[in-house]
């Protein structure tokens, strides 16, 4: 019986790392006016001080309150291209959105180099909660995505980097993983819509419907509209959210029946 994904908030834990900047701001000012109102603290030092660190507790106390949930929910495979990890950031933008609905697991690449960046404490690593796997040859890489793709309940593969190894990676999860609880994702570029065509390919090739298709982007800093594209409406939020329930209430489901016959 597999773990479920944690649904339970996990849109606003995901729209609030999205904003985290923004939040912290106006969580700083709100706390200025609220010490400002009971006269305290005197110096205007320590009172910009103390709302600036009364904002990133706020949203660090929010964002931690979900680890014991999603490390005890389901394992969520991320599979990618590691030549776009190393200039996308992805621990920064993808990590997190699909980190709020259990623990991600994924193969790491070993010239990779974590750059996460903090807000204080609160780092992308806080939702994701990933646990990474090291290999170095092809026969190990091919061995680890199958140990890992029998593991985990719900696979999400990046596709802003078409390779052979991406879609070599694609062929092994439709093999082995219900349609429905794979999650094709990629990076907002000119030539997403493209590879996601190339995807929809290898579903025709498994005898799959291009409408079964999960498909979600996420914003990009080298595009102005990846930025606006990103602020409203959450689109990438909304949809994964969208997905995860609808995988949730799947498993639900074949849950109560398997225990019915039983």
């Amino acid at each position: 019986m597999r773990s479920l994904p944690y649904c339970r908030g996990a849109l606003f834990a995901s729209c609030l790392w999205t904003w985290r900047y923004g939040t912290w701001v106006a969580l700083s000012i709100l706390a200025a006016f609220a010490f400002n109102a009971f006269g305290w603290p005197t110096t205007p030092l320590i009172g910009f001080a103390l709302s600036c660190a009364t904002g990133l507790l706020l949203i660090y106390a929010t964002l931690a309150s979900r680890i014991p949930a999603t490390r005890k929910a389901c394992d969520i495979l991320l599979l990618r291209g590691f030549g776009h990890e190393r200039q996308a950031q992805l621990n920064e933008r993808l990590f997190p959105v699909i980190g709020c609905y259990g623990r991600v697991i994924a193969l790491r690449d070993p010239m990779h180099r974590d750059n996460e960046q903090w807000l204080g404490p609160v780092r992308a690593s806080l939702l994701a909660n990933i646990r990474s796997h090291v290999v170095s040859t092809d026969v190990e890489w091919r061995a680890e995505v199958l140990t890992l793709l029998a593991r985990a309940t719900i696979v999400v593969i990046d596709v802003s980097e078409i390779t052979a190894n991406v879609l070599r990676e694609v062929d092994m999860t439709l093999t082995r993983t219900p349609v429905s609880r794979v999650i094709i994702v990629g990076e907002l570029s000119p030539t997403i819509h493209e590879n996601f065509r190339t995807v929809a390919s290898r579903y025709l090739a498994h005898d799959l419907l291009i409408a079964s298709m999960n498909l979600a982007m996420y914003p990009s800093r080298r595009y102005l509209l990846g930025r606006f594209w990103m602020l409203w409406p959450f689109k990438l939020e909304r949809l994964i959210n969208m997905y995860m329930r609808r995988i949730r209430q799947e498993l639900l489901v074949a849950q109560s029946v398997q225990t019915s016959d039983g």
